[in-house]
């Protein structure tokens, strides 16, 4: 769900055919669950929408755990949509559904008590729109939590010795440079809202160049 790579369907099927790092980023997947869990009730929620989820690996722990919310995932691979489908159905996971679309202009209509876009923002070349888009499909009295590349980010990336890798060179091409960098403030402008840290919130450590937030409706 992402430019150069963002709306290269191409590369995120050949990606998910061969994900790299695959364990690593279903680790840090799964341990997002218990700080969302802090910082929302999931009793009192009935839908979710996750935008860019990839192999899904955090609505799979929720939607088990959960089974009286909706689960819903978005994502422009193909492929990794319908192994998603394929895995909720052998886990009869009925509350859990997979979406193919794409940010930041979305098909999909449909509202969330809480919408999540984690690790997707830094591939999509015009990120306010986008940022605009997601707000608009969390319900009123909702919320919405999200990670997003800013200048510190970029900085962290030009310094990181991984990023000497052609793929991640490629995957990252927007945010190494520059071109969809975005900030609170202009959050604050799009959304009317202002923006609040999840990590603060939910009892971690802010990390360096990686800010995720969280706005209420």
């Amino acid at each position: 769900m992402k430019d150069a790579t963002g709306s290269d369907k191409a590369f995120w099927e050949e990606f998910w055919l061969h994900p790299d790092g695959k364990e690593n980023r279903e680790a840090a997947s799964i341990k997002m669950v218990p700080l969302l869990e802090r910082v929302c009730d999931f009793s009192s929620i009935g839908s979710v929408g996750d935008y860019g989820c990839g192999s899904a690996p955090t609505l799979f722990k929720l939607a088990a755990k959960y089974p009286k919310c909706q689960f819903h995932g978005y994502d422009i691979s193909e492929r990794v949509i319908e192994e998603n489908r394929q895995t909720a159905s052998d886990d009869s996971l009925s509350n859990l559904s997979f979406h193919v679309d794409q940010l930041p202009a979305l098909r999909c209509t449909s509202s969330h008590d809480l919408v999540l876009s984690i690790a997707t923002l830094h591939y999509v070349l015009d990120i306010e729109e986008a940022i605009a888009t997601l707000f608009a499909r969390v319900r009123p009295d909702g919320m919405m939590i999200f990670n997003y590349p800013n200048i510190q980010t970029r900085a962290w990336y030009l310094q990181s010795e991984s990023m000497n890798s052609p793929q991640l060179q490629r995957r990252f091409t927007l945010v190494l440079e520059g071109k969809n960098l975005t900030s609170m403030r202009s959050i604050h402008m799009i959304t009317g809202r202002r923006p609040k840290n999840f990590w603060t919130a939910s009892g971690e450590k802010s990390k360096q160049g990686n800010i995720c937030v969280f706005l209420r409706k």
